[in-house]
């Protein structure tokens, strides 16, 4: 009988270790089919959860493969909760080792848990003819359901479980908040990107002209002080003057960036478009930035005239003053060269506390605001000038000039004079030299025409030269003068006939342009058209262009304030001319008819004001 005993355990060894290997094998599944129903369903329950008998869908052992992989534990919630059930047979892991499995007592069923792990199938219990042991030992070593299920094995590999989904899930709610939070901004910015998009800040801008313009300081100091007072924050060279403060300031930025360093530019006025007055390295805002900017400064601007109604609203240039403050601020600019409006004392420019001043000259404009003589208007624009200043003056009457310096004597100011002080001298061709207070630059040159930008390029190169306090690098001044372009002074547009554009607007502007046109053109006649404003001395402009061309068309530009043409052909200057003159209300109308009378040899000039100028340039562009 033992020997039979042994001899059948030596048969269900192999047995074992048969059916194991055909387990592990998913083809030959089907084997299942030889296990009585019950142990089948009790065997597949143990091994996967599924309620699937596997005994009824033998090709069900080739769908169980996934569970296989430990990768299936992170899988869903769902998942998860049909290996619940296996997953209290942790004792059963310690059970049997494969190597026990040939123990009668201790059958295969030892190795069906180990639902942590997720054992493959191939360890299921051996079907087949010794199913019996596994009646026996099952009752003892499944999981009682109504009892706790042990901790320790569990823990292992439960715990690591849950973790990992709980990772999971918070990994995918710290993204939906991410998204929420990308959706709000977006949202955020596409409110804003509306509200800038229907801000139509040249409307606003050109409504504001329509209010006129008011002197005086409180309404912008007001305004800047809303904004953080940016003007503070910067450092200034303030250019005042009636000609060539556009010119100087050009020049004045072109000399510092060519020594390294970031320069700001606000100009007055525009010709084309109201961004030609904010330029940083000599490139004007582009237009998102201008409206953005603009934005900003109307909305508080809006609460500034709200809290200050008795002073009246902001006025155009304000607004465009702050912002250019600002702009140069946000910017981080190591300069700023500021061309004031007019006149100096109520001007929105002055404002800021400048490193360094400039006077280019003094004459008789805007008579109404500014006063009737010369000396009126020196006081007006010298009280920029603060104690102890450094001052640059530039060529002027010497009525302008005894005024200028006794006033700088009372502030304690030893400003630097043109033609004492610093100088401007012919060189060969069209080079010139400049003598500074510091040093002296030879064989420089300009690509401008007039003998005036000379002037001003070297008042320029004198208070850059203040500004860094120290000599300049000659090379470096031969390099940036060549490059420097200014619109609307002695422009060129056109060759045959020859068509220049010039936008001087009083008396000695008319002297100054006259004097460089005969010094550098050759011509058979010259037509003038020209446009005049309402506060200029028209008499006094007409009367010099008349001595010098051949032609008058008198026409009007888009600006309210101009003179009506008619207006100005009954003066008395006009009417005793023996040159031949005609009325045009429309610019256009004039410049075309002087292009039909002109030969390829003619120059026609345009000029009187810088509205007429901006009229064509709108055109042409």
């Amino acid at each position: 009988m033992a020997a039979n005993k042994n001899q059948k355990n030596a048969v269900k060894a192999k047995t074992t270790a048969k059916s194991a290997k055909k387990a592990s094998a998913p083809k030959k599944a089907p084997v299942v089919k030889k296990t009585a129903p019950k142990q089948a369903a009790s065997a597949k329950k143990a091994a996967t959860g599924k309620k699937t008998p596997v005994a009824k869908k033998p090709t069900k052992a080739k769908k169980a493969a996934p569970i296989k992989k430990p990768s299936a534990a992170k899988k869903a919630a769902p998942a998860r909760k049909t290996v619940a059930p296996a997953r209290k047979q942790a004792p059963a892991k310690k059970a049997a080792p494969a190597k026990k499995a040939v123990s009668a007592k201790k059958p295969a069923p030892a190795k069906k848990p180990a639902p942590g792990k997720k054992v493959p199938a191939a360890k299921k219990p051996a079907p087949g003819k010794k199913a019996a042991p596994l009646k026996k030992g099952a009752p003892a070593k499944k999981p009682a359901a109504g009892k706790a299920a042990p901790k320790k094995p569990e823990s292992a590999a439960r715990k690591a479980f849950k973790a990992s989904l709980k990772v999971a899930a918070g990994k995918k709610t710290a993204s939906d908040k991410k998204k929420t939070q990308a959706a709000a901004e977006k949202s955020k910015a596409a409110a804003a990107a509306a509200l800038a998009a229907a801000f139509d800040y040249v409307g606003y801008l050109e409504e504001l002209d329509r209010l006129g313009m008011k002197l005086g300081l409180g309404r912008i100091e007001k305004l800047l002080k809303a904004l953080g007072s940016p003007e503070k924050k910067l450092k200034v060279i303030h250019i005042v003057g009636t000609n060539g403060k556009s010119s100087t300031a050009r020049m004045v930025s072109a000399v510092l960036m060519a020594h390294g360093l970031k320069a700001g530019t606000y100009l007055s006025p525009h010709l084309v478009s109201f961004n030609e007055r904010f330029l940083i390295g000599g490139r004007e805002i582009s237009d998102p930035k201008l409206e953005k900017l603009l934005l900003q400064v109307k909305k508080t601007a809006e609460d500034v005239n709200k809290r200050s109604r008795s002073s009246g609203p902001l006025t155009q240039f304000e607004i465009l003053t702050a912002a250019a403050f600002l702009y140069f601020h946000q910017q981080k600019v190591d300069v700023a060269v500021i061309e004031a409006g007019l006149g100096g004392r109520y001007d929105a420019t002055n404002v800021t506390a400048s490193k360094v001043q400039v006077l280019t000259n003094a004459a008789l404009e805007h008579t109404e605001l500014l006063g009737d003589t010369v000396e009126e208007i020196v006081r007006e624009k010298t009280a920029v000038f603060p104690d102890k200043g450094n001052v640059v003056l530039g060529a002027m009457s010497e009525t302008a000039m005894a005024e200028t310096l006794k006033i700088c004597k009372r502030k304690n100011i030893k400003p630097l004079v043109f033609g004492e002080d610093y100088s401007l001298l012919k060189g060969r061709g069209n080079m010139f030299d400049v003598w500074t207070a510091k040093g002296q630059y030879g064989e420089l040159a300009l690509s401008l025409f007039g003998q005036y930008q000379r002037t001003n390029c070297t008042v320029a190169i004198q208070a850059a030269e203040l500004f860094l306090r120290k000599t300049l690098d000659e090379k470096k001044l031969r390099r940036a003068l060549p490059g420097i372009k200014i619109p609307a002074r002695m422009e060129i547009i056109s060759e045959k006939p020859m068509v220049i554009l010039d936008g001087a607007h009083n008396p000695s502007g008319i002297d100054e342009l006259l004097h460089s046109l005969a010094a550098v053109v050759e011509t058979n006649r010259t037509i003038c058209v020209v446009s005049v404003l309402k506060d200029k001395d028209a008499g006094a402009m007409l009367g010099r262009l008349l001595e010098f061309c051949d032609i008058l068309f008198i026409t009007e530009n888009s600006n309210p304030r101009c003179a009506k043409a008619q207006d100005l052909a009954k003066l008395q200057v006009v009417e005793e001319s023996h040159v031949q003159t005609f009325v045009a209300r429309e610019s256009q109308s004039a410049l075309e008819s002087a292009f039909k009378l002109a030969s390829i040899r003619d120059v026609i000039l345009v000029t009187g004001s810088l509205y007429l100028l901006a009229d064509i340039k709108k055109r042409m562009t």
